[in-house]
């Protein structure tokens, strides 16, 4: 796990200190963050991470849980996640399940538990005053969560071996970055760069198209007459953070417009009376069509 980053003298590369329980430090040409929205390589790039993961809390956190076999465990709702995934709203809940697609023999079901939250501990607190802590508390927090939902989602709460809370963070569109770390060979993307509130995948696929670009920003450079004219390492840096940091403008160019759809669609998916707003809004439908004769 990597935990620290600084630039390596005037050589442009990067220094990155990592390790479990040790330090070990290495030297690299470039170091790229995809570790997550809480990523700890976010600090030495942007301002907005010096405030710490709370500034970035959109006020709405999960219980992750994991139904293992769950054609035997929770058959209501292998059938009907299927073999892919389902996505429910409910009056302030937005419940996610996905099958594990990876590997054929790894059957089990991953799901989400969402609700809005006052503040990041607020999930834990709500928890903890339904039955206490532990596996057994979130256990009977999401069956009482989840109580009048169709029984597959009853079934799965009960099914579940174990659960993760989880806050969701989004990042500013446009994060302001450290004026010393613009020469530097870092760069970030997935939800190191623009987590943003979970919604049809958009996060997963801009994050994938991130990836893409860091590569071709690196190939680019490594491609340029300077580069490859030069054997200086300072040289060829400063073709690499041109490339990197046009790639980051790329990202957020693809990355703003669904950063302020997932907020629109979460203030709706975790509307405390979503039901009453859906049933107005099919009451009186603002367009009407009619076919012709």
């Amino acid at each position: 796990r990597m935990l620290a980053v600084a630039a390596a003298g005037g050589r442009g590369a990067t220094e990155t200190s990592c390790g479990r329980g040790e330090w070990h430090c290495a030297e690299y040409d470039a170091v790229v963050g995809a570790n997550g929205s809480a990523s700890a390589l976010r600090a030495a790039l942007y301002e907005d991470a010096l405030a710490g993961p709370a500034s970035a809390f959109t006020g709405y956190a999960c219980a992750q849980g994991f139904v293992v076999a769950p054609e035997k465990s929770a058959p209501a709702l292998h059938e009907l996640a299927g073999a892919g995934s389902l996505m429910a709203l409910g009056d302030g809940t937005v419940v996610w399940a996905q099958h594990y697609a990876s590997d054929p023999a790894d059957h089990r079901v991953c799901f989400y538990i969402s609700r809005a939250a006052a503040s990041p501990s607020a999930l834990r607190q709500e928890i903890e005053q339904v039955g206490g802590t532990g596996a057994r508390a979130v256990h009977r927090w999401a069956a009482e969560v989840l109580r009048d939902w169709h029984p597959a989602f009853v079934e799965m709460a009960h099914a579940a071996e174990w659960y993760v809370l989880r806050n969701l963070y989004q990042h500013p569109e446009r994060p302001r970055m450290h004026e010393s770390a613009r020469s530097t060979t870092l760069a970030l993307c997935g939800d190191a760069l623009h987590a943003m509130v979970p919604f049809q995948g958009a996060g997963a696929n801009v994050g994938i198209e991130g990836a893409a670009d860091i590569a071709d920003a690196i190939l680019e450079a490594a491609r340029s007459r300077a580069f490859a004219r030069t054997g200086d390492e300072r040289v060829q840096a400063v073709e690499l953070v041109s490339a990197l940091r046009a790639a980051e403008k790329r990202m957020f160019a693809r990355s703003a417009p669904e950063a302020a759809e997932s907020i629109a669609c979460g203030k709706y998916a975790y509307c405390a009376q979503l039901r009453s707003v859906i049933r107005s809004s099919t009451a009186t439908p603002p367009h009407t069509h009619t076919p012709p004769p």
